[in-house]
């Protein structure tokens, strides 16, 4: 997966912060983007030398495991619990926990070779902070009405000097005593913005490992996926056909009614009865939102738009946008503000009128590749909320017509 460009140092030389930025983030993807380079050694077509791939036998491994348990005769395969008892699960499942686990290994291996053979892709080159912290600590004169002084001490002596020349025995110029203060004060301040700086140094270089990990382990991802993503999605897609069927009879149906009457059964609004939802069932909630015609357009668009992506990363990524929509649509609307309760309606008719047929194992499907990322993406949260609150809507959607009967 590695890249033969990984074990060569960059050519020219960083001459600004500019330059070097943009010359480690290229270096960096170009490393990390590097799954479809030549898995033997050679030449390649613009005469440089490839090295071989180091971890081409973990992913023939990888693929032969994959192909074996892709072949079980039995879907449902016994998987023995650390207790030693045996439970059953899904092919889809086994499939998908193996695939997963391959993409944190493998990546796990290309950062430890990034951290060898490339140790200026996972640097941050952009030292313009770290020199203007030292210009001020170190070089710095500071400028006052006395002249340059390169500490805050030597400032107050002569402020202190120039007071007593210029003003009475019991007279201090009123910028005297501040002077004196930051003398006094600045061994503390100087250690806390060393402090500070070293902090903020400490999160960046962490920020931008983690970028590092979440690149690479989507290029990881794109090269085993590209050899057994299509038996894995026909995998999943068979172990939730069921549901996904059923789901589908549903929105047939539901195209018999107008969307105000959907909108109004999505909403509770109108019923008064204690079998609809949330929305009517408490007095202090809030009244569910007025019917528009054409509502919801956006967000609909999104969640037709789920199908065509290949890559989950790049799924999570279009039913992630279903949920931005909704809300730039609340605010366009000037709608109260949106709730988890507010919300749950909105997504349920989104799902009653979407084309998406493939929308319970779509969800099964992302949630294995977004938990497994929880530690390196900062969009892991906003994606398990996204993929919990669509897996809530689908159960309700499935009850058509009455959504929220117990």
């Amino acid at each position: 997966v590695v890249e033969s460009t990984a074990a060569r140092t960059p050519s020219g030389s960083i001459s600004s912060d500019a330059a070097g930025s943009m010359l480690g983030y290229q270096s960096a993807s170009m490393v990390a983007s590097s799954a479809s380079a030549a898995a033997v050694g050679g030449v390649s077509e613009t005469g440089e030398i490839l090295l071989p791939n180091p971890h081409r036998q973990y992913m023939d491994r990888f693929a032969a495991q994959f192909r074996a348990a892709a072949n079980h005769s039995n879907h449902r395969l016994h998987v023995k619990s650390r207790s030693g008892t045996l439970s059953k699960t899904n092919q889809s499942d086994t499939l998908l926990n193996l695939t997963v686990g391959a993409v944190s290994t493998l990546s796990e291996r290309v950062m430890a070779d990034l951290r060898i053979a490339a140790p200026w892709a996972l640097s941050d080159v952009n030292d313009s902070f770290e020199d203007d912290v030292n210009a001020v600590d170190n070089d710095g004169g500071r400028r006052t009405a006395f002249g340059v002084f390169s500490t805050t001490s030597d400032a107050a002596v002569a402020a202190g000097a120039g007071a007593s020349a210029g003003t009475g025995a019991g007279e201090k110029a009123p910028w005297h005593s501040a002077l004196q203060r930051l003398g006094q004060e600045g061994s503390y301040l100087g250690r806390g913005h060393q402090s500070g700086a070293a902090s903020w140094q400490q999160r960046r270089q962490q920020q931008l490992e983690s970028d590092m990990k979440l690149e690479v382990r989507h290029a990881v991802a794109h090269a085993l996926l590209g050899r057994v993503g299509l038996r894995l999605w026909a995998a999943v897609r068979r172990d939730h056909i069921i549901m996904d069927q059923h789901l589908e009879r549903c929105r047939t149906a539901m195209l018999s009614i107008t969307d105000e009457m959907l909108w109004n059964l999505c909403s509770g609004a109108g019923t008064g009865t204690d079998d609809v939802g949330a929305a009517s069932s408490n007095a202090e909630d809030p009244p569910a939102w007025p019917f528009a015609k054409g509502c919801w357009r956006g967000a609909l668009g999104n969640m037709n738009a789920v199908a065509h992506p290949k890559s989950p990363y790049r799924k999570m990524q279009a039913l992630a946008a279903v949920f931005g929509a909704i809300e730039d649509e609340v605010q366009r609307r000037a709608l109260p503000s949106l709730t988890a309760d507010t919300l749950l309606p909105v997504l349920l008719f989104v799902v009653c009128r979407t084309t998406l047929k493939i929308k319970h194992a779509t969800v099964h499907y992302l949630q294995s590749f977004v938990e497994a990322d929880r530690s390196i993406d900062r969009r892991a949260g906003r994606d398990l909320f996204c993929l919990a609150n669509l897996d809530m809507v689908l159960r309700l959607a499935a009850k058509f017509p009455n959504f929220y009967q117990n």
